[in-house]
């Protein structure tokens, strides 16, 4: 990850990819609108809640270790394990969307 600026930019713009398919889906398959615009309200709710969770800190100091060694392996370790978290959780998210998507195409 470069940094959080651009992680929040490429979550809005997987968000804002799914919406444009969501959209098309609707246009192009006479899909129902009010499952569409469901659809897209779902989208926003995870951009939102995703940006939101993206910033955390880690919750302890140097002084809490023996050396600044194991602060920085247990700080990286905290980190990676965090933003591995958000990345499952977006991507499951994202899925479920994707799946109604399809869905409305099938119907």
């Amino acid at each position: 990850m470069a940094n959080k600026r651009t992680l929040k930019k490429n979550i809005a713009y997987a968000c804002g990819d799914v919406a444009g398919v969501c959209v098309f889906s609707e246009k192009l398959q006479n899909a129902d609108p009010e499952k569409v615009a469901q659809i897209i309200v779902n989208i926003a709710s995870l951009q939102a809640a995703t940006k939101k969770n993206v910033s955390f800190s880690f919750d302890r100091t140097p002084k809490d270790f023996d050396n600044s060694k194991a602060y920085r392996a247990a700080r990286s370790k905290y980190f990676r394990t965090a933003y591995a978290t958000l990345k499952k959780d977006f991507d499951e998210s994202l899925g479920e969307i994707i799946n109604d998507i399809n869905k409305l195409s099938k119907e």
